[in-house]
C-alpha cells in the first residue's frame, strides 16, 4: 500500500509532557511523572499516518481545552488523527470532537498502566484497551530520574471529517493531551476482527481479543 501523505496540523503547545535525563524535575504530564524524551522519536508512524512531535526540552504537548485546529482551505482530507493520551492514573477520558456539522465521540486511554490482562476466575477481570497504540515507551520519568518498566503510551485517535473542512474543535477536557495531529486522505477505516482467546478453566470465559488488521 502506498504511503499516505500526512499534513502536520499546527498545535499550540502549553504543557511539558516529556523530559530529558538530568532535567526530569522540570516536567509534569500527570502527578509529577513525564514521558522519557530520550526514547521518544521526533516522528511517530502509525499505520500509514505520520506524526511529527515536538520532543525537545521545551513545551511539547497541548491540553484539550476547546481549542480549534486549523486545516488549509481547499484541502481534500477526510480524516484527522490525534496522537494523544489521557493524563490519568488508569481511567480513559471521553470527549467530543466537532468538525463542521459533524461530531465524533472519542475515548482516550490513560498514558500508563496496563493495556490488557487475562481474566482469572474470582480474582481479576479480563480486558483489552480498545485503542490503536502508536508509540510505547519502556519507562517514564519522575523528579528523581528514570522509572524503569513503568510503560507509557501514545494513541492514534481517528476523527472522520468532510473534505474541505478547515476547522476541527477539540473537546474541553484538559486531561486529554495531544502530542501531534495529522490530516490525511485515506480509504475507509480498517474493520476490527474479533476472535476468541483460548482459555482453560483458570481464565474467564468470553474474553475477546480485538485486533486491527491492515492489508
Amino acid at each position: 500500500m502506498a504511503a499516505t501523505e500526512s499534513y502536520k496540523i499546527p498545535l499550540s503547545y502549553d504543557k511539558k509532557a516529556m523530559t530529558w535525563n538530568g532535567f526530569t524535575n522540570q516536567g509534569d504530564f500527570h502527578d509529577g511523572y513525564s514521558y522519557a524524551a530520550e526514547i521518544t522519536p521526533a516522528t511517530v508512524k502509525s499505520g500509514n499516518v505520520t506524526f511529527s512531535l515536538e520532543n525537545k526540552a521545551t513545551i511539547n504537548a497541548m491540553k484539550c481545552e476547546g481549542d480549534t485546529l486549523q486545516l488549509p482551505a481547499g484541502n481534500n482530507y477526510n480524516r484527522v488523527y490525534l496522537l494523544a493520551a489521557a493524563a490519568t492514573d488508569g481511567a480513559p477520558v471521553e470527549g467530543t470532537v466537532k468538525a463542521g456539522k459533524s461530531e465524533t465521540a472519542i475515548s482516550v486511554p490513560s498514558y500508563t498502566g496496563f493495556i490488557g490482562q487475562w481474566g482469572h476466575d474470582g480474582h481479576t477481570t479480563g480486558y483489552l484497551t480498545d485503542a490503536e497504540i502508536a508509540h510505547v515507551g519502556t519507562h517514564r520519568h519522575d523528579s528523581d530520574g528514570d522509572c524503569y518498566y513503568e510503560f507509557t503510551y501514545m494513541y492514534a485517535i481517528p476523527v472522520d471529517i468532510v473534505p474541505g473542512t478547515t476547522e476541527v474543535v477539540l473537546p474541553n477536557k484538559p486531561e486529554i493531551v495531544l502530542f501531534a495531529a495529522s490530516a490525511v486522505n485515506e480509504g475507509p477505516a480498517a474493520t476490527p476482527a474479533s476472535a476468541p482467546v483460548p482459555h482453560s478453566h483458570h481464565y474467564r470465559r468470553n474474553f475477546t481479543c480485538r485486533c486491527r488488521y491492515q492489508i
